[in-house]
């Protein structure tokens, strides 16, 4: 739906493991989650997107989903939100190794690795 970068995706899965870390995986649907680490991390770049259009990426997800239980209740991406914020004491400076490879690939010494076959490569290893 959205093309977001790595270090979105990157923040997103350091809030998820931060959550995850305070609170079982028996007590949260894990897609409602994905989906509020997501928000949060656009949020963190500076990428704000209308509540509406997260609910819609959320559903459009749900959609997709084989899983036989299907929760018809609205998801409360606000409650995971100021958790998250707690969780992590509002420290929200979060720094993934993909921030240091654009870095590096914008920088002068970094002109061959924009080629795309050497990106994922380097992309493969910091996964």
């Amino acid at each position: 739906m959205y093309k977001f970068t790595h270090e979105i995706y990157g923040i997103a899965m350091t809030f998820f493991h931060y959550y995850t870390y305070f609170k079982s995986l028996k007590e949260i649907d894990p897609l409602e989650l994905s989906v509020a680490c997501v928000y949060l991390a656009c949020k963190n770049q500076y990428i704000l997107i209308p509540m509406d259009k997260v609910v819609e990426m959320f559903n459009k997800v749900k959609a997709e989903r084989k899983d036989p239980i299907q929760s018809t209740k609205t998801p409360d991406f606000l409650k995971y939100e100021i958790e998250i914020y707690s969780f992590l004491g509002y420290d929200l400076n979060i720094e993934t190794p993909y921030f240091w490879f654009y870095k590096l690939v914008q920088s002068k010494r970094g002109e061959g690795l924009g080629e795309n076959k050497i990106k994922n490569f380097l992309f493969n290893i910091i996964n």
